[in-house]
């Protein structure tokens, strides 16, 4: 299982340095595609490291409140034309056991 969150995927995106103690620069809680669409650059290469051992690769998106449907969906579109097994988003955090049924499938 390769785990992920949009805001580290717009980390790599090219999004700004996220500081301890430091509110967090607003394109970590707007939506930003285009920084989505440029991080997921490593979720490839991961995704490339894991099967070249000939194993299958769900990808859990450990989401955050302030991720939105298009960023979602745009990650997970994403990751399975790169070759994921397929791709759960995580709710846990807010809802539970009942929001991690979706992972729990996947895997």
């Amino acid at each position: 299982m390769l785990v992920i969150t949009i805001r580290a995927i717009k980390n790599h995106g090219g999004g700004s340095n996220v500081v301890a103690g430091a509110e967090v620069p607003i394109e970590y809680k707007t939506e930003r595609l285009d920084l989505v669409e440029a991080g997921m650059i490593i979720v490839k290469k991961h995704i490339e490291n894991v099967k070249s051992y000939d194993i299958p690769v769900v990808v859990c998106i450990n989401r955050f409140s302030s991720d939105t449907e298009a960023e979602l969906e745009l990650c997970k579109k994403l990751a399975l034309q790169m070759g994921a097994y397929d791709v759960a988003i995580a709710d846990h955090w807010a809802k539970g056991g009942k929001g991690a049924i979706e992972l729990a499938k996947a895997v």
